[in-house]
């Protein structure tokens, strides 16, 4: 349910930004999450986001990896253009 997907959002970005990424779960857009190391939330996002059903990943998951290996582990279908959206999480959790 979008609803909430949007309340978990919410604890991390405004209401605005929470909508446009719920709207990835319908669109199946892959979403990647990045940030400054330490305590953010970015693990704990990428946990919940999954939970949903979303197409996720933190930018570690990826490290090493070639675009068309990240199309691969984003589960990317699509035989041209695709897209993909970066949450980045910068403020550090008390």
């Amino acid at each position: 349910m979008m609803s909430q997907d949007i309340v978990l959002l919410s604890k991390y970005l405004n209401a605005n930004k929470a909508l446009a990424i719920a709207i990835c779960k319908l669109a199946d857009i892959p979403i990647l999450i990045k940030g400054r190391s330490g305590p953010t939330g970015k693990s704990t996002l990428c946990k919940e986001l999954r939970e949903l059903g979303y197409i996720v990943a933190e930018e570690w998951e990826l490290e090493g990896t070639q675009y068309s290996e990240i199309l691969e582990k984003f589960k990317e279908k699509r035989d041209s253009n695709t897209c993909y959206v970066t949450i980045t999480l910068d403020k550090m959790v008390i």
